[in-house]
């Protein structure tokens, strides 16, 4: 099982491009012995350029972490998987890191250093 990153480009405005994390594993066709790949399992999206915000790597790894619950993989699959996905999308470590950019926002709007 590997990693199949698909990037679409939205139809909207800003004409952003959204990138879709899906399970796929390959095997060889029976009768001719060409390597396919058959689709396992979409995981979750994050638009392209959210990849460095905090909040939406949350919600993209909440999504993983549900996904991958009901596949119930091998461990060492499952484990792969997940070094796979933080090669594109880094995990934030905590509600401090997510909530940073919005505390210091705030700060800002009321006039408190």
């Amino acid at each position: 099982m590997y990693i199949k990153w698909r990037m679409e480009q939205l139809r909207d405005r800003t004409r952003s491009t959204v990138i879709r994390a899906q399970i796929v594993r390959s095997y060889r066709a029976p009768v001719t012995r060409r390597v396919r790949s058959q689709f396992i399992s979409y995981l979750a999206s994050i638009k392209e350029c959210h990849c460095d915000l905090p909040i939406a790597q949350e919600r993209f790894w909440r999504e993983v972490d549900i996904k991958l619950a009901r596949l119930s993989l091998a461990p060492d699959d499952e484990q792969r998987i997940r070094e796979k996905l933080l090669e594109k999308v880094p995990r934030p470590r905590g509600w401090a890191e997510i909530l940073a950019p919005y505390a210091r926002f705030a700060r800002e709007r009321a006039g408190v250093r």
